[in-house]
């Protein structure tokens, strides 16, 4: 359920029922969260982003980052220009839980990294704070679960042994 604002949860702070959103990775990645069985912490958020640090989970701390628009998955998918994705990647159709979801307002650093110690269970930024796309970041895997996968390319990434 979404807002007339965009908001996922409606409003900042709000508690939600579960929304529909969008990982997109490598096809290396999905596998390894499927048979994991779902998301682990330790890896999530392990793209660097130029624009904050070189740190993992550097824009909005650690936790599972998603987004409710697909295009920036599909981009996620495809990986970086200088070091594209085998098969284009893949994108994890999320059925996610918000639970009380903090909205980042600004990209200064103690408005994108301070929701978790404030007792927020995720924290939203819209189009434009941090990035060109919404984003999303979830601090418990627990309040996520994979509903579909969608490979890129499936034929490529058949003939690479992922499919």
């Amino acid at each position: 359920t979404r807002s007339s604002t965009g908001h996922p949860a409606g409003r900042s702070g709000m508690t939600t029922q579960r929304t529909q959103c969008y990982h997109g990775t490598s096809l290396e990645n999905i596998m390894a969260i499927q048979q994991s069985g779902g998301f682990q912490l330790r890896l999530s958020g392990s793209r660097r982003s130029p624009r904050f640090s070189s740190l993992a989970g550097a824009v909005l701390g650690p936790g599972v980052y998603v987004t409710a628009v697909l295009q920036k998955a599909l981009s996620d998918a495809q990986g970086p220009s200088n070091s594209p994705n085998p098969a284009g990647g893949g994108v994890l159709v999320l059925e996610v839980d918000l639970g009380r979801c903090y909205t980042v307002r600004s990209s200064s650093e103690a408005e994108r990294m301070g929701w978790a110690a404030q007792g927020y269970d995720s924290a939203w930024a819209a189009e434009g704070v941090i990035g060109k796309y919404e984003e999303c970041c979830v601090s418990d895997p627990a309040r996520i679960r994979i509903t579909n996968t969608v490979v890129s390319h499936a034929r490529q990434a058949r003939d690479i042994g992922y499919v």
